[in-house]
């Protein structure tokens, strides 16, 4: 099992005014070294430090923000302005202000399906991607983490998260929550918000972590993971005109490793084998004691040596994406 790298702080700290928003920047690692996007999951759920510690930062130079409306980034959990296309605007002008060409992509969950999003818009601009625990925000996908699949395997959980509901239908769930996260009560807000935590943390992992539930639980991520996650997921992930599935053409020629766990409830594996079918050019590396968290240990050591096969293979050896 490959260990994870030694924390490390960034070397310089930005932030961009994109309308109403403020958006966090960091730079780390050697700003001599490949560059590499790191976008986290979510939506909402902030710049995760373990995923700077997935590569050696005298290889890579690190790039990583808090998407709009979390983390450092201002307002929190503002949901104005806040659409898949303004944080690829972000991306983009992100690259301009670091200054670098073309870049490697990694994502985690919500923040793989804005790599692969990127990725579909920008392919000059990346020079191989790495996906992990992709979740592509259809519809179904939507239905299955919260209503009819997931909570199969976690009922207990789901018993807990479905307390105030009035309905099972995804859609009228994700109204009810939205309703009470944008209660004039602070307490009714923190509380939904709380119990949205509870259940992202009950379906992410193989094996529990307490590590990811007090980081998702506390007060200042879970306000803006569940606002920002209820936003997008109430419509669809602003997919719903331009489903991924139908543009992998376009990435025809860019090299991708999708990593995903077999047991992963939240976002199951058939997504990214769609994915991998459709796309030549990737490589699918299924985790076989892995769940969603990149906490899991199995998940941790695929996605560590797919980064860095796929930067041998940026830096020019050929070598095979996983092992």
């Amino acid at each position: 099992m490959q260990a994870l790298f030694p924390e490390i702080k960034p070397y310089r700290e930005t932030s961009l005014t994109r309308g109403l928003h403020r958006v966090h920047v960091e730079r780390l690692g050697n700003p001599e070294g490949i560059p590499l996007l790191i976008l986290h999951d979510g939506p909402g759920a902030a710049i995760d430090p373990i995923q700077a510690r997935l590569v050696d930062a005298e290889r890579f130079h690190i790039i990583q923000f808090d998407q709009r409306g979390c983390g450092r980034s201002q307002p929190l959990a503002e949901t104005r302005e806040n659409t898949l296309n303004d944080l690829l605007d972000d991306i983009e002008a992100i690259r301009a202000e670091v200054g670098v060409d073309r870049w490697m992509v990694y994502g985690h969950g919500w923040g793989a399906t804005l790599a692969l999003a990127y990725g579909l818009k920008c392919p000059e601009r990346v020079t191989g991607m790495v996906m992990s625990g992709l979740f592509l925000g259809r519809a179904q996908d939507i239905r299955w983490a919260f209503g009819e699949g997931a909570s199969q395997f976690f009922p207990d959980a789901w018993k807990e998260f479905m307390s105030q509901a009035h309905s099972h239908k995804p859609e009228e769930v994700l109204a009810d929550y939205a309703a009470r996260l944008q209660s004039a009560n602070e307490l009714q807000q923190i509380q939904a918000a709380k119990q949205w935590a509870r259940w992202e943390v009950a379906i992410q992992g193989v094996h529990p972590n307490q590590d990811l539930a007090e980081r998702l639980q506390h007060p200042h991520v879970a306000i803006s993971l569940a606002k920002l996650s209820c936003h997008y997921l109430q419509h669809q992930c602003f997919l719903e005109q331009t489903p991924l599935l139908t543009r992998l053409s376009a990435l025809a020629e860019v090299s991708a490793t999708l990593v995903h766990g077999r047991f992963d409830v939240q976002s199951p594996l058939k997504g990214a084998y769609e994915v991998h079918s459709r796309w030549p050019g990737s490589q699918l590396y299924i985790v076989r004691d892995g769940g969603h968290s990149l906490r899991d240990p199995a998940m941790t050591d695929a996605v560590m040596r797919a980064l860095i096969a796929m930067s041998e293979k940026v830096a020019g050896d050929d070598v095979p994406a996983a092992e």
